[in-house]
């Protein structure tokens, strides 16, 4: 497994690649017992303009399955389009408290066709975003759909789209989780998702033999208090591996 630090930011997010790789081992084991070897490296930004350009290229082909650890959310989008050089039908999978905005950005771009847009936790939004969401008609599963018809349900309707893709990238924005659980980043909305809540889609979707790649965002270590959010950081990647 590859681990790539993706230092971007200046609010305090840029601390997360590093805090939280100081605490994976080289070797994991998650909770089904599988061990995963990881390799470790770091995209330098140097708070350059072109930090989508580097990033895509330091990257280079996907060729092992691999998890950027940024930073912001903005290393999505190149992260993205390097998993996509080899595939004509990508999807996303996107945990987050609300539409990210890069992501009209991504389907005016045609990265990413809106029917391969997936959208889980969603409890906040703009009319911008609803308007979004409406026009390109994306799917999306609500908090309250999740609280509604249970993890259960709502995963096997997720895992039933992103089955055929050709390759499947998931984002995990951490404030899709309840700030109980992860209070330090930069936007917190209440009423997310438990932790085991999130493994259990994470241990699911990691059965899809499409998931070519991941990433973790929006951790601010400037605001953490006891470290919570640091080691619920590591345990998602722990049972990404």
């Amino acid at each position: 497994m590859r681990l790539v630090k993706i230092p971007l930011g200046n609010d305090g997010c840029e601390q997360a690649p590093e805090r939280i790789t100081k605490l994976i081992p080289n070797t994991i084991i998650n909770e089904s017992g599988i061990l995963k070897v990881t390799s470790k490296e770091e995209i330098i930004i140097n708070n350059s303009e072109d930090y989508s350009h580097i990033i895509e290229s330091s990257l280079g082909k996907i060729d092992c399955f691999t998890i950027a650890i940024g930073g912001t959310n903005q290393i999505t989008t190149p992260c993205f389009k390097a998993m996509i050089k080899d595939s004509s039908n990508s999807g996303i999978i996107i945990f987050c408290a609300k539409p990210p905005a890069y992501l009209q950005k991504m389907i005016a771009e045609n990265l990413v066709k809106p029917q391969n847009i997936i959208l889980i936790g969603i409890r906040n939004w703009s009319k911008e975003d609803l308007a979004l969401i409406k026009q390109q008609n994306l799917k999306y599963y609500s908090m309250k759909e999740l609280s509604f018809e249970g993890k259960e349900e709502l995963c096997d309707s997720v895992m039933s789209v992103a089955n055929p893709l050709q390759a499947t990238y998931i984002t995990i924005n951490i404030n899709v989780l309840d700030p109980a659980f992860a209070p330090a980043t930069n936007n917190e909305e209440p009423g997310g998702m438990t932790t085991r809540e999130l493994i259990y889609f994470i241990q699911r979707l990691k059965l899809l033999k499409n998931f070519k790649m991941a990433d973790i965002v929006e951790v601010n270590p400037q605001k953490e208090v006891t470290d919570t959010t640091i080691k619920t950081a590591v345990k998602i990647i722990t049972e990404l591996a």
